[in-house]
């Protein structure tokens, strides 16, 4: 078998581009992040939820007992 030298063998060259795409790529996940957490906030504050708590239920329809009370 031939015996190759370790620095020969290495897959790829030493540098620092992984490390921009790696940065790169983290920086560009964090804004995503914020954009969407604005969002959120933003959507949450013009109050179109489907389940409002804060709904005062309509006294003119009667509620009905449940059989377990009767």
């Amino acid at each position: 078998m031939k015996k190759v030298p370790a620095e020969d063998a290495r897959q790829g060259r030493k540098g620092v581009s992984v490390l921009v795409v790696l940065l790169c790529s983290l920086l560009l996940a964090v804004l995503v992040w914020v954009g969407v957490e604005a969002y959120g906030r933003i959507t949450s504050e013009s109050n179109h939820s489907f389940a409002n708590d804060d709904k005062v239920p309509d006294v003119s329809v009667p509620v009905q007992e449940p059989a377990s009370a009767q």
